[in-house]
């Protein structure tokens, strides 16, 4: 549309200045989008392969990749769909589950070794997220 409402050189001149300016701003926006996105998916990374440390919360990964913990909330939230907390949570009931099914360890050293350091909170994750406490779980399996 706006092509045909300029009349003279310096009105086409400006318009391209306009449009030039727009399509760096959308690449900058682009550019910043997957830059994040490429430092998001290390983070996950660092999450899944270091679930098992106790001191891994926001704050831990903020100071270790150098992010403000608010701005690394949202990174987890816009880029992987789902936050932090629940990531690690799911990653570590998982493994947990893992462990009871290959391993005769006992509940509370799995619970340990996949980052609770109070069985109470172990125990009460897992039964939000598969819906049945740990020892039920392992008898049903």
């Amino acid at each position: 549309n706006q092509l045909d409402d300029w009349e003279t050189a310096d009105d086409l001149r400006l318009l391209c200045w306009e449009t030039f300016r727009e399509l760096a701003q959308q690449m900058q926006t682009l550019r910043y989008a997957k830059k994040h996105r490429t430092h998001i998916l290390r983070i996950r990374k660092y999450v899944e392969e270091n679930y098992h440390n106790p001191e891994l919360s926001l704050n831990y990964l903020s100071n270790l990749f150098d992010i403000n913990p608010k701005y690394l909330s949202k990174l987890f939230k816009d880029e992987i769909g789902e936050k932090f907390v629940d990531l690690l949570i799911t990653h570590r009931i998982e493994k947990a589950k893992q462990l009871m099914m290959e391993t005769d360890k006992p509940i509370q050293e799995i619970s340990e070794e996949v980052g609770y350091t109070n069985y109470n909170s172990f125990n009460r994750a897992f039964k939000n997220v598969v819906g049945i406490a740990p020892s039920d779980y392992r008898k049903a399996i």
